[in-house]
């Protein structure tokens, strides 16, 4: 669809209709469309792949596009590729040279390229989209140069950052698409670009990487992210339009917690903080299917599918809602006090020896622990209790719904998502949930452990997976 954008506003109208009553008459009849199929092994499932490689452009799209339209599909599939290559211990070999990249391998084709996929005319500023998506997908070129499938020479490198580096909007601090005539920036930027873009200037403690080229206008990109962030759910929007909203919401996150985070005040990351507790919330309520125990990616849609769950789980990661190192980096680590509710002999527990946990507003859930687990939060837990009733499921009751979703689903590949990445970020789980209290038996469920173990550690936690406070019972 980029490409029949891109026709459309270079005022190809014939070829652009053409291609869409054909892209249309294709989903249709669903003639030449391949279905993934179960794969024996990973062996069978790589040859699937390689056999979608084109012959005349080494492109995994077809060749009846724009040369830009095969830069985001081929990424995609190398990077799909790669990780099936390393589980085989082997490496990646392409059937074809990736030949299209000839167009675009010196600096002077580079650029005449970057200029002409960053410019729309007033067509394509009233697209959903622009051809300036893969700006930022080129971005990724060292996958190309990783797994030894094509080389750039160092003028084209320092070509491309050049370019970017004189076309930031100032204002905004974000990249995004121009106007072709006035060379204006159409709105504020794009999210997404900017999220890809960035890597480029600062690694993920938002050091800059190349002396030459320092990332400008932090703080103006700080303000335009918190307030792109801060926009609700589209009402009564198409999946395209949702489909962007939530895939942007986890690249915000990531710009603010990784790039930026370094120069942000205690202000700024408060404020952070605050958006961050509200888009896990929205995250949960909107796209959690509590009956097959992953996400959606769209609000209202009844099937959880990889693509939904890989979105959700960057999002808590952005956050640092789902890895320690990411949780100790944002909110601190064992250096940070959590509040102590003291040790308490009882010889039995009552609803008011937890109150201290209940009524904190900032409390989730509760993990319970036979030991106290001291700073190692995510082992050890033995049940979980929810005081006040939540859309939000607390890390150790998500992590094994996720886990046995996934080994169950079919799919092995989304869009953008495979099943591979998404196991890789449940590697501490397995399918056996933590009982989980709710409601008034949770006392009696609390109890009946407490006999059992003697001793017991209740410690709560807020929607980022963050520990509030801690209280320890010794049965008398």
């Amino acid at each position: 669809m980029l490409g029949c954008g891109y026709y459309l506003d270079k005022w190809h109208y014939w070829t652009a209709a053409t291609k869409l009553r054909n892209i249309y008459k294709q989903l249709k009849m669903r003639n030449g469309l391949v279905k993934i199929p179960q794969f024996k092994d990973k062996n069978e499932e790589i040859l699937f792949y390689l056999d979608r490689q084109n012959k005349t452009t080494g492109a995994f799209m077809d060749e009846k596009f724009p040369v830009f339209t095969y830069i985001g599909p081929t990424l995609n599939i190398i990077e799909h590729l790669e990780n099936l290559a390393k589980e085989n211990k082997s490496p990646i070999k392409l059937k074809y040279p990736l030949k299209f990249l000839d167009n675009i391998n010196t600096p002077e084709r580079l650029t005449a390229f970057l200029d002409d996929i960053s410019k729309v005319g007033f067509i394509g500023a009233a697209l959903p989209k622009t051809s300036y998506i893969e700006v930022a997908e080129l971005s990724y070129y060292r996958t190309f140069e990783i797994n030894g499938l094509y080389t750039f020479s160092p003028e084209w490198k320092t070509a491309f950052l050049e370019w970017l580096y004189n076309n930031q909007n100032p204002r905004t601090g974000c990249w995004g698409p121009r106007m072709r005539i006035s060379g204006r920036f159409i709105g504020a930027g794009d999210m997404g670009p900017t999220y890809h873009i960035i890597k480029m200037f600062v690694d993920e403690h938002g050091d800059d990487i190349n002396p030459d080229f320092p990332l400008k206008y932090r703080k103006e990109l700080f303000s335009t992210t918190l307030s792109m962030l801060a926009r609700p759910t589209p009402e009564h929007a198409g999946f395209g339009a949702l489909h962007d909203w939530s895939l942007t919401r986890g690249q915000g996150l990531g710009l603010l917690s990784r790039y930026l985070w370094r120069d942000l005040s205690a202000g700024d990351k408060n404020k952070a903080r605050e958006l961050m507790s509200k888009l896990v919330i929205d995250r949960f309520k909107k796209y959690y299917l509590p009956k097959q125990g992953a996400f959606s990616l769209y609000p209202g849609v009844s099937e959880a599918t990889l693509d939904g769950t890989g979105v959700a789980l960057a999002l808590l990661d952005q956050s640092g809602a789902w890895s320690r190192e990411r949780r100790e980096f944002l909110w601190g680590g064992a250096s940070e006090p959590i509040r102590d509710l003291g040790n308490i002999k009882i010889s039995r527990l009552s609803a008011y020896d937890i109150a201290g946990l209940n009524s904190a507003s900032d409390i989730n859930s509760i993990r319970i622990y036979k030991k106290d687990p001291f700073t190692e939060y995510d082992s050890g837990v033995a049940a979980v209790a929810y005081p006040k009733g939540t859309q939000v499921l607390d890390k150790a009751d998500l992590g094994p719904r996720l886990y046995r979703w996934t080994a169950a689903v079919r799919q092995n590949m989304g869009n953008w998502t495979t099943k591979e990445e998404v196991e890789r970020q449940l590697f501490l789980y397995n399918s056996q949930r933590p009982p989980v209290f709710e409601g008034k038996q949770t006392i009696d469920e609390i109890n009946y452990l407490l006999r059992k173990e003697r001793r017991l550690t209740l410690i709560g936690f807020d929607v980022l997976q963050t520990p509030r406070c801690r209280v320890r019972f010794e049965l008398r």
